[in-house]
């Protein structure tokens, strides 16, 4: 049994290099996918909670004034900038809606506390 081929190579250990080398190669690049989405979800996710709590102080805030029925106004309706991302503040009594990019979140509530909060991924067409 010979090892070598025609052109004086050992063809064999080379097709098992080059097998071992893609190998690698694929590990890497799936591994460098999952560490880009990682940190994408990651980020979404510091925002959403910055959302939440943005919209969590208008409504406590909200609810002060109700209760309390102090001459403030309500903040029914309030734009910010947060993780330079637009997002918008819309104040219904029963739930606060958060929207921004692509994505409408309500988070409903009650004079006590915030009761549940639903995301809805829903493409926002701005009427002129």
């Amino acid at each position: 049994m010979t090892l070598k081929s025609i052109n004086g190579y050992a063809s064999w250990i080379s097709l098992v290099c080059l097998f071992l080398v893609l190998q690698i190669v694929s590990f890497l690049t799936l591994s460098t996918i999952q560490n880009v989405y990682l940190l994408k979800a990651n980020r979404q996710n510091i925002l959403e909670l910055s959302i939440v709590d943005h919209a969590k102080s208008m409504i406590d805030r909200n609810n002060r004034i109700k209760l309390c029925h102090t001459k403030e106004e309500l903040i029914k309706e309030k734009d910010e900038t947060i993780m330079n991302t637009r997002v918008h503040f819309q104040d219904y009594s029963t739930y606060m809606e958060c929207t921004y990019d692509n994505v409408c979140m309500k988070i409903y509530y009650d004079d006590k506390s915030i009761v549940d909060d639903k995301s809805i991924v829903d493409v926002v067409i701005d009427e002129p």
